[in-house]
């Protein structure tokens, strides 16, 4: 059986192209009758998450939690510290927080003590106000893997009231 699961070319008979509602109704089918059907696959994922308010000092770590994730090459320590395996990931960050007395912050992803380049992200405001720092940021773990950490990078204590790091193993 021939069968695209993005959907974008459907044919599973031999009247190609099939109308889409037919082909969703046969992959459906497909799947219940079958054990080796994969759709999407990946090697490994995780989002990581803080739904808690936290005060993070100048070049403290930013504090997520495991939500959600398959494979087994990441891992959280619950301080901050986040160990991959060796590979190739792309990392994307959101971190909510309230723009400190100077109205600048900024945070940056550290693989081994050293900020990733390009990983930093900045905003600025009125002091009180909420800001929003994200970026995404393509990393290589050497082998015996690495620590990677989101890293307040401000200057000045960092009040966040929410942040999520998606990391995807993409090599």
């Amino acid at each position: 059986m021939r069968c695209n699961l993005n959907f974008n070319q459907c044919y599973l008979s031999p009247y190609y192209p099939e109308p889409i509602f037919t082909c969703r109704r046969n992959i459906l089918l497909a799947i219940l009758n079958s054990t080796n059907v994969v759709i999407n696959p990946t090697t490994a994922f995780a989002l990581l998450s803080s739904a808690t308010t936290q005060t993070v000092a100048d070049d403290g770590n930013v504090v997520t939690t495991f939500i959600a994730g398959s494979g087994n090459s990441v891992n959280v320590d619950g301080s901050g510290n986040i160990t991959l395996s060796p590979g190739t990931y792309r990392v994307s960050y959101t971190v909510m927080a309230t723009l400190p007395a100077g109205g600048n912050m900024s945070s940056a992803l550290y693989l081994n003590g050293t900020e990733v380049s390009s990983s930093q992200s900045t905003a600025t405001g009125t002091a009180g106000n909420a800001g929003v720092l994200a970026n995404t940021s393509t990393i290589t773990i050497p082998a015996g893997g690495g620590t990677l950490r989101l890293v307040n990078t401000s200057g000045d204590s960092l009040t966040v009231n929410s942040a999520n790091i998606v990391i995807t193993k993409i090599g």
